[in-house]
């Protein structure tokens, strides 16, 4: 029997999820426990495609809407992107305005909830709380909302695992993200949907090319995350050799200004800003044989 595939891997997320929607209501229920329980009608974004396996730079998502039209938009992700609040806040807000057509009315709107399942801290300072929701209220008085159209809700899987969140459906989903390997806390679960859902990864993990679709999409996403780690590489190199380029302009400046008596032209602070290593080098050795400002500067010397 083949070994279980990580039901963090985005594209088996979508597979378990989007496909069940008995599981999601599960899911979403389980993340959101305050609130009153929901069925899902309408998975909206079901296929997957093999552009969407290779796209380094999307999360596969689940989008899909209740009975009363509510929208809500589920994602897992293990890396931490920079401005993630703020990539969040867009995505909830397109999901807003695109529902409105030319000439109807604000009220026409349906609230979209967007729920992220998060493999990483986003608030590494607050490690007592793993869950988050996120709503426009007032800030003196937040019991007073502007809207409930837009909420974001957020589960921290490494802290809610550290911290044993009840009830024990929100508990057993997250030992499914957390602990998928581990037979020993598998065999703890008690919770039917969870279990079904095992019961899912498991067929889905059985299936050679369900196998190379998840490897594909774990490629793409490793692809993706060595670009740009190389890139912040290269920057940091690129910033450090900048960075000592402007330490010799500075040096040959002060000399220059020394030797002259004068601050520099502007003339001259252009060729110095533009000159690259080796010419700083050549203009420092020529400095003590020049007589006059050009004389630095000049192709003979």
């Amino acid at each position: 029997m083949l070994p279980l595939l990580d039901p963090k891997n985005d594209y088996i997320f979508k597979r378990l999820f989007s496909q069940s929607p008995d599981l999601l209501s599960d899911l979403i229920n389980s993340i959101r426990h305050d609130q009153p329980p929901i069925t899902i009608t309408d998975v909206l974004n079901s296929n997957i495609t093999g552009e969407d396996l290779t796209a380094k730079d999307i999360v596969l998502d689940v989008l899909a809407k209740d009975g009363h039209g509510v929208q809500y938009n589920i994602e897992i992700q293990v890396r931490k992107q920079r401005y993630w609040g703020e990539r969040s806040l867009y995505y909830s807000a397109r999901l807003i305005s695109e529902q409105l057509q030319e000439g109807q009315a604000y009220q026409t709107i349906k609230n979209v909830i967007c729920i992220h399942l998060l493999d990483f801290d986003l608030f590494p300072n607050h490690q007592n709380q793993a869950s988050w929701r996120f709503e426009l209220r007032d800030k003196d008085r937040p019991e007073v909302v502007l809207t409930k159209a837009q909420q974001i809700d957020i589960l921290e899987l490494r802290k809610a695992d550290r911290l044993a969140l009840a009830p024990v459906a929100l508990k057993n989903w997250v030992d499914l993200f957390e602990h998928w390997k581990e037979e020993d806390i598998m065999a703890q679960i008690t919770h039917s949907p969870v279990l079904n859902a095992l019961d899912s990864l498991g067929s889905i993990s059985q299936t050679r090319e369900e196998r190379h679709r998840a490897l594909a999409r774990e490629r793409a996403v490793l692809d993706y995350n060595t670009n740009i780690q190389a890139a912040r590489e290269e920057g940091i190199v690129l910033g450090e050799m900048k960075g000592i380029v402007q330490g010799e302009i500075k040096i040959l400046t002060r000399l220059i200004q020394k030797k002259f008596g004068q601050p520099l032209p502007d003339w001259a602070l252009v060729r110095l800003q533009s000159a690259n290593s080796d010419e700083l080098e050549l203009w420092t050795d020529g400095l003590d044989q020049a007589q006059r400002l050009e004389d630095i500067f000049s192709d003979d010397v």
